[in-house]
């Protein structure tokens, strides 16, 4: 979509008459020629800034814009017809563009919010570009993806955020073989569960419990040859695969229900695609598009640039006291609760323990 300016006529006339001192049609073919030329070059220029800040509007233009276009107008004319002056008439042509793109600034946006439709690649590019405007300052909009393609993976890594936890299935084999299913339109990227709870009718609500390394050296060591429903379960982590410890060994093929941390959010791919956005929490969209300023304008090597960033990094803090999930107190201890007084002195919603 694009905005319709004033009329060619009438933006000419006015050019002429900013440098010529009359109407565009009493001047004389080679006077003509110019301001033709002029006006070609102002339009475009115009339009340029039009197509970057991506108006989503086809109605009339601003008059802040027609004024625009007239006075770049002017200026590319008098540096041929009145060379003398034409640094007045640069300055007219620097306060026309900056009235120009503060009005945009001020009352083009209308969708500077966080509602799910509208938290799009193209949302944030509205954000950094109407935040900048006012600074005369204009990042590349291949600047602005690469800083919410980096803002948006930061937020995603900076803690194990609560809200990245969902639930999975595993089907274990009698091989010790597993094999997840994550859930619909997720990815996993590593096991959160210390227990995994059996999904068929007969074990419904029975556990398989993490053991510890040495816990699982022994049962493997002394009895590792027993068959039946597993109890007990370790993941080893090796170059290129998990290593599955199940004892007893599964004696069939079972389903268990366990909790996954999700993958990071896909890439964006569209100028309008929500979806690697709307993985994230409401609350930290404004987090997040407040992020991909920051790291913009440290891009631009603004002065305030560094300053920025670092508000960013304390608002992204002050929602981990909400949101960091320090896991189960149980989970970074590296004994048995031999006593079994963990539940005491770490209670549900105490310290993470549960």
């Amino acid at each position: 979509m694009a905005l319709t300016y004033d009329s060619a006529a009438n933006l000419k006339d006015n050019i002429a008459r900013r440098v010529m001192r009359q109407a565009d049609d009493g001047l004389g073919t080679d006077d003509t020629n110019i301001i033709t030329d002029a006006y070609d070059a102002a339009i475009s220029i115009v339009q340029g800034y039009e197509a970057y800040f991506n108006f989503d509007s086809s109605g009339s233009a601003p008059d802040s814009w027609n004024n625009w276009v007239a006075a770049e107008g002017a200026y590319i004319a008098a540096q041929i017809v009145q060379p003398d002056r034409f640094r007045v008439f640069g300055e007219v042509r620097d306060a026309a563009k900056r009235d120009a793109i503060l009005s945009y600034n001020e009352t083009a946006v209308d969708d500077d919010n966080s509602a799910p439709a509208t938290f799009s690649l193209n949302a944030l590019r509205r954000f950094v570009i109407t935040s900048l405007a006012r600074r005369l300052e204009f990042p590349s909009v291949q600047m602005i993806d690469e800083a919410a393609e980096w803002a948006i993976n930061d937020v995603w890594n900076a803690k194990r955020w609560s809200w990245r936890r969902a639930f999975g299935t595993l089907s274990i084999s009698t091989a010790s073989a597993v094999t997840v299913s994550a859930p619909s339109g997720e990815t996993i990227d590593k096991l959160y569960s210390r227990e995994l709870v059996f999904d068929d009718t007969s074990g419904a609500g029975e556990r398989i419990r993490w053991a510890t390394a040495d816990r699982m050296s022994r049962l493997l060591a002394t009895v590792g040859s027993e068959t039946g429903r597993p109890v007990w379960f370790r993941v080893i982590e090796t170059d290129n695969a998990l290593v599955w410890k199940f004892y007893p060994t599964p004696d069939q093929t079972y389903t268990v229900r366990a909790e996954f941390l999700r993958g990071g959010p896909p890439a964006i791919t569209t100028d309008s695609s929500a979806t690697p956005l709307a993985a994230f929490p409401a609350e930290f969209r404004p987090a997040i598009k407040r992020r991909v300023l920051a790291r913009v304008m440290a891009d631009l090597n603004l002065q305030d640039g560094p300053m920025k960033m670092a508000e960013s990094d304390a608002e992204i803090e002050s929602m981990m006291p909400r949101y960091d999930d320090i896991g189960r107190v149980d989970d970074n201890l590296a004994f048995d609760d031999v006593m079994g007084d963990m539940g005491i002195l770490a209670p549900d919603g105490v310290l993470g323990g549960g």
